[in-house]
């Protein structure tokens, strides 16, 4: 005698109540949902219903079938595909609100540009990971001593100009919140680049440390109420100094982007060329796509590369060292270097020069003169690290050692065999 179909579940059976098969499982749900409607939704009621039944906890589990697939196949929830489309349509909506804002900043970079003076050649000064309060004293001093000498018609300032490790994904802590104190380095940096070339103009080209800023700002983080409790009414142009020292913002990074990936691979567009001759950036172009002069920052070690092509002939690119501390509270700058470019332009003809400086630990050339870092420019980290090197260098061997000429064994012996054999 066959089995009754069952119109309840009060009166359902399964073949084998031990091990129930994956359709009489849905079916089950599907047909308590119709008695229970809304309460199948709870994980702990159907568990409940289903071993009272059968005597088998979490009977879907020995189908092979998680409990949010089992709420899917017995229409409990969203299939796969809805729950895509509704993901996709959530992010969209979270970060509408940042399209505005993120597409008219990306207008500040032409706010304060100088009009041409006709001069054939045009120069440049370029500097890039400041890392506000982490910025090397004795490097700053030597760049705006530079700055003060060759008066350029260009600072590019290629990124990193600001830390703020507070608007970091990472947690900060509150209590450690620096940020009035790294805001107002920077502001004294741009006030002083300003009053030492009035007339020049300042490019900021955005950076990743500017463009988290920008984002967390308007997302109005925790770190933004820090902000606007010292600042009232600061936004990110007053907190980035822009009209202040008449700055151009260079960015192509989208805000409303909606991983931290998709931000990033936006904010490495940011960047600027000069008179169809020299290209700035903050991250490194593809060296397949390097047709032109320029320099970028972001990898705080100083490297050149050459290149040619039919119209710039033989050209350089130069990654820039950083402007920061080499021992840096983020990282081990031992391994990187400090500097700075300077470079001219030759508008006519579309060459390059540069004229790199090197910031050292102890001192710096500029300008045919040597620079010693004053004693209040050393930090404790730098000390340690100049006087352990000292250390090591007296007490380790040398590592030249004088290599002897190489001499053929028994060469008088062959030669003299061979003049034998001639003899015969």
């Amino acid at each position: 005698m066959s089995k009754k179909t069952p119109n309840t579940t009060n009166n359902i059976w399964f073949k084998n109540p031990n091990i129930p098969t994956r359709e009489e499982l849905i079916q089950y749900g599907k047909e308590l949902d119709k008695q229970y409607p809304g309460d199948t939704y709870n994980r702990g009621f159907l568990r409940q219903k289903l071993k009272s039944e059968i005597g088998v906890c979490d009977p879907w589990e020995k189908v092979g079938l998680s409990w949010t697939e089992y709420k899917r196949q017995c229409g409990f929830a969203p299939s796969r595909a809805a729950m895509k489309l509704l993901n996709q349509s959530s992010r969209h909506a979270s970060v509408s609100h940042l399209v505005g804002p993120s597409n008219e900043r990306l207008t500040w970079g032409s706010r304060f540009i100088k009009p041409d003076n006709g001069e054939r050649f045009k120069t440049v000064m370029g500097a890039s990971d400041f890392h506000d309060i982490e910025m090397d004293e004795f490097a700053v001093r030597m760049f705006l001593r530079k700055l003060q000498y060759v008066q350029p018609d260009v600072v590019a300032l290629n990124g990193d100009l600001f830390d703020a490790p507070e608007f970091s994904k990472h947690y900060q802590n509150p209590a450690e919140y620096e940020l009035v104190k790294r805001i107002k380095k920077v502001h004294d940096l741009l006030d002083t680049i300003r009053n030492i070339v009035p007339d020049a103009q300042i490019d900021l080209i955005e950076g990743n440390h500017e463009a988290r800023i920008a984002r967390h700002i308007l997302e109005v983080t925790p770190a933004t109420a820090h902000i606007l409790d010292y600042f009232h009414g600061m936004g990110i142009r007053e907190l980035l100094g822009l009209d202040k020292y008449e700055v151009n913002y260079v960015a192509k990074g989208d805000l409303y982007a909606f991983t931290d990936a998709q931000l990033k691979a936006s904010v490495l567009e940011s960047e600027r060329v000069y008179w169809n001759t020299l290209w700035v950036r903050h991250h490194p172009p593809k060296q397949t796509n390097v047709s032109i002069p320029g320099f970028h920052g972001h990898h705080h070690s100083h490297e050149v590369s050459t290149f040619n092509n039919p119209i710039y002939g033989a050209f350089e690119w130069h990654q820039l060292g950083a402007m920061h501390r080499r021992q840096a509270s983020y990282t081990d700058g031992r391994k990187w270097n400090l500097g700075f470019t300077y470079v001219i332009v030759d508008t006519w003809k579309q060459r390059a020069i540069f004229d790199y400086t090197y910031v050292g630990d102890t001192f710096c050339q500029l300008d045919n003169e040597f620079h010693e870092r004053h004693e209040d420019e050393y930090y404790p980290a730098l000390t340690a690290d100049i006087d352990n090197r000292q250390n090591n260098g007296r007490n380790s061997p040398s590592i030249i050692k004088k290599v002897k000429p190489r001499v053929r064994k028994n060469s008088n012996k062959t030669k003299a065999k061979a003049k034998a054999g001639k003899t015969k």
